[in-house]
């Protein structure tokens, strides 16, 4: 924000300027000769190291883009084609919409049902969540959906999840027919765990997906009840239209709508009226209360499901709790545990051995941003040959893959993980192309559809060099010596890792590369260039003396993402292994204040760097301006981006001046504003996903750029459950905390967050987070008008004019908006600010204001009026916000020094 100074503009004296001595230029010819040799020998050393290194990215060569990029955003959570059309796409779009896309190599998206006047979608489990056409869809146009509604049910107003039939003539258009006849009118007292994924089985039968109603740990008591509701498991019915002679009606029940179907005969549940717990405990019912509806029980939130369709097995995930995530094989009749056992696991108030269930046949646990079991498809086709016969599924973290029926659950005692194949969070649904045969995966954090592209594929699987010492970036590994052409660098906010030290380096793939630079985004990075990072652990706390090696990390830029490869100290220091894909884990004994402790570090698999080095975050998360703009790590060079600069290692895109360029600050640094020091540690630690169309439901803005007021920091938001939670930056008055410090700290059975590798408390940013949060907000200028001016402000004409943000009642040259930010008396001229000219300590001179706290100046300057203001570029004149009031000192040097123009813009966090 910018404003005419009240002491008004002056020009200065002129000061003169030394020219360049002749007798510097021998120097300059000379250092310009070293330079050239030193380009061609890093140039010739790069050449050599960099082919040892794999090129090609992921083991699969497998990558994701946009399938239809002229469709608007979509948030499909299922999808499927009328049985026989093989040029119509049918989407659920999670907002309540069903759409189709017709003509497939030109697409047409035509809204075929429109839900959402009821659907009730505030975030991610509700809304329309399922989508089936019926076998005889052709003849006769039956459509089926699943979705949340607040409606007038049958047991009054409420959240309902209803299963309806829709009718419409695909022969004319798709006209609508008959809409939305319900067949269950479920209601439901949570907001999470609906699953609703419908598909009609190889025998005609229409199988619906059903969560246990929500709440923590299945408080609600429906998996192991088949006397109470439908919740909990699959359904599997037989909705006619013409019913087959065998079928059953269902028992009563009120949300059972008469009539709109039978139960098929062979269900497993008609004589079923208890299921036995354990010695002592046996849920009971009497008969004409049973479900005869489910097909199979025990479940969390079954999602997403699919049949093979050559076998008819049927694949359904489940949704854990708190540490596993499964995938299952539904066989009729079967229990699958939950609410006594997630997974392979026991959960309270169990364990319960002998309960009758079925274990997953593949699980993985929740570590490193794991946590939901999101996308199934049963993969049948040729377009990819090495998946045909697996089942396709996706973490809605990031990490997504093939499992292969007939895999063991264990091997050597560990759990078998699908075949990772890439990382993409927030793909919600995967189902063929019928015109192409392409996968497509739908992305609901952005709204796109994307396809499966697969790439050239070699012999065998890509595979890192198995030593460190292999890949030709150290030229004397024992003291991490860099090979030519890798140059260290470092961060002014570092990544929270368990309290690891870290070094860094970088290589370009040739010195004829340049990164491209950007203020505020990530930069570009040529592709083939290598990022290397090194962590050392104290086994000591605060002795330097006692580090240990832990890892090396390597992370290349490909032309579609990111490489990424971990290597692993041995004990004597000397060399360095590669870790397995998936990833390892290794224990340290650490000696702190308060005694020994054991500490577990996570060596990081894979793809489990890919979901912070993500394509929405630009894959490449150090290489901002704000992290960069610091001294060099080595000595002499000074700042880094003049040195990289004066290197040609950025290109000529925008202006690369430091000095007037802003930076992430540190968290001890006490001269720096409380608020600035909170965003820079939420930029460096939480910005890879919190941000518009990143990798989170969580609608915050971590990015340091963002004005506080639009970050959501200070405002409700929703979580991904949701429930209305108090404002993340803000303390919660049950607990005292704030949603933030929940996250960092693992309370209240919240999960830690950043979540990938991070198992210690940051107890400095979680310190200087609670000072924050204890701080009261500043007051919106409502109230600011309102102390000001009183209450009248608001219907006294006169008052409500000169009270505007605009306006300048005391014609001070600084209007209401700034007065506010300046603290001054809006009413009174002679107020406390004003920017002096001094004479400057040696000669020169100085402009001198207040600086007050929480606020950014910027001194501008032109030498003749009417020209355009710039910054004035001396370091004095660096973006940044002071902890207190203090009087800033700005000197005038270079052009500025000769006179000009003056003025002071002043700007907010």
């Amino acid at each position: 924000m910018g404003c005419r100074i009240r002491s008004g503009t002056r020009r200065l004296a002129a000061v003169g300027r030394d020219g360049v001595s002749l007798h510097q230029w021998p120097r300059l010819i000379g250092w310009r000769l070293v330079t050239l040799w030193l380009l061609l020998t890093l140039k010739s050393a790069a050449e050599t190291i960099f082919p040892q290194l794999p090129v090609a990215g992921l083991r699969a060569g497998y990558r994701l883009e946009e399938a239809f990029p002229q469709l608007p955003d979509l948030r499909v959570v299922a999808m499927t084609s009328p049985p026989g059309f093989t040029n119509v796409l049918a989407l659920a779009d999670q907002r309540g919409q069903v759409l189709i896309i017709t003509n497939l190599q030109a697409p047409t998206l035509t809204l075929l049902l429109d839900l959402s006047q009821e659907n009730y979608i505030p975030t991610v489990e509700l809304g329309l969540q399922g989508l089936a056409f019926h076998p005889g869809f052709a003849t006769n146009g039956l459509l089926y959906t699943f979705r949340t509604a607040t409606l007038n049910g049958p047991m009054g107003w409420g959240l309902y999840d209803q299963l309806a039939r829709h009718r419409v003539d695909p022969r004319r258009g798709y006209e609508l027919l008959e809409f939305d006849r319900p067949l269950i009118t479920q209601l439901d007292q949570e907001a999470g765990h609906n699953a609703g994924d419908l598909h009609f089985g190889p025998d005609g039968f229409l199988y619906v997906s059903l969560g246990d109603e929500g709440g923590s740990g299945g408080t609600l008591w429906n998996a192991q009840n088949l006397g109470l509701d439908f919740f909990a498991g699959i359904l599997r019915l037989d909705v006619g239209p013409v019913f087959r002679s065998d079928s059953r009606f269902p028992n009563p029940h009120p949300a059972v709508h008469e009539g709109a179907y039978r139960v098929p005969a062979d269900n497993p549940f008609f004589d079923i009226t208890e299921i036995r717990l354990s010695e002592f405990y046996t849920n009971q019912w009497r008969p004409g209360e049973t479900r005869t509806e489910f097909w199979a029980h025990g479940m969390r939130n079954p999602w997403r499901f699919s049949f093979d369709a050559q076998t008819g097995a049927l694949y359904a995930n489940d949704v854990g709790e708190s540490s596993r995530e499964e995938l299952n094989l539904v066989v009729r009749g079967g229990n699958y545990g939950w609410y006594l056992w997630e997974g392979t696991q026991p959960w309270p108030p169990g364990p319960f051995p002998e309960l009758d269930r079925i274990e997953p046949v593949m699980e993985y646990t929740h570590a490193n941003g794991r946590f939901a079991l999101a996308a199934n498809h049963f993969y049948r086709g040729q377009r990819y040959p090495e998946l045909n016969g697996k089942v396709l599924v996706s973490d809605f973290g990031g990490p997504w893959g093939a499992w292969t029926p007939g895999t063991p659950r264990l091997r050597d005692g560990r759990l078998v993980e699908p075949e990772w194949l890439g990382s993409h969070a927030g793909i919600a649904t995967i189902g063929p192309n019928p015109a192409t045969g392409e996968l497509l995966f739908s992305d609901i954090y952005r709204g796109r559809l994307l396809k499966l592209v697969a790439e050239p594929r070699g012999d065998g699987p890509v595979e890192p060099p198995a030593k460190l010492s292999d890949t030709g970036l150290f030229a004397w590994l024992p003291r991490l010596v860099p090979a030519p052409g890798l140059e260290p660098y470092d961060v002014n906010v570092p990544f929270w890792s368990d309290g690891a030290k870290k070094h860094r380096w970088v290589a370009r793939p040739s010195v004829d590369d340049h990164f491209g630079f950007q203020v505020d985004e990530p930069w570009d990075v040529p592709v083939g260039t290598v990022f290397v990072k090194h962590f050392d652990l104290e086994l000591r706390t605060g002795d330097p003396t006692s580090a240990r090696r832990l890892e090396t990390r390597l992370l290349r830029r490909t032309d579609d993402g990111v490489w990424a490869a971990t290597y692993r100290w041995d004990a004597t220091g000397s060399e360095a292994y590669l870790v397995p894909a998936e990833g390892m884990d290794e224990s340290f004994r650490i000696q702190g204040p308060e005694g020994t402790r054991s500490q577990t570090w996570h060596y990081p698999g894979r793809f489990e760097c890919l979901a912070c080095h993500n394509e929405a975050a630009g894959h490449v998360l150090s290489f901002k301006t704000t992290q960069l703009n610091r001294d060099s790590p080595v000595p002499g060079r000074g700042n880094q981006l003049t040195w990289w600069l004066a290197q040609g290692w950025l290109d000529s895109a925008g202006t690369v001046r430091p000095n007037l360029l802003p930076a992430l600050s540190q968290p001890g640094d006490e001269r720096v504003s409380l608020t600035h020091r909170v965003r820079s540690q939420l930029a460096a630690n939480c910005g890879a996903c919190h941000f518009p169309k990143g990798d989170t439901w969580q609608p915050w803005d971590a990015r340091i750029h963002a004005p506080l007021a639009e970050t959501g920091l200070l405002d409700t938001v929703i979580d991904s459950l949701g429930f209305v939670q108090w404002p993340v930056g803000v303390n919660n008055p049950a607990h005292g905390l704030s949603a933030l410090a929940e996250r960092m700290l693992a309370a209240n059975y919240k999960p830690r967050m950043p979540p990938w590798g991070g198992r210690e408390t940051n107890g400095v940013a979680i310190q200087l987070l609670q000072r924050w949060t204890a701080l009261a907000p500043p007051p919106t200028y409502e109230q600011w008008k309102s102390n000001q001016w009183g209450k009248n402000a608001s219907i006294d004409p006169d008052l409500a004019a000169a009270s505007q943000p605009a306006a300048d009642p005391d014609h001070d040259g600084l209007n209401n908006a700034l007065e506010r930010m300046l603290g001054e008396n809006p009413r009174l001229s002679s107020g406390h600010w004003a920017l002096q000219l001094a004479p400057a300590p040696g000669g020169g001179w100085q402009l001198e204001f207040p600086r007050r706290p929480e606020m950014g100046f910027e001194v501008q300057w032109q030498e003749k009026l009417g020209g355009d203001w710039e910054p004035l570029d001396v370091p004095e004149n660096r973006p940044w916000f002071s902890a207190v009031s203090e009087l800033a000192v700005i000197p005038l040097r270079g052009t500025a020094a000769g006179g000009g123009f003056f003025r002071v813009r002043f700007f907010s966090q």
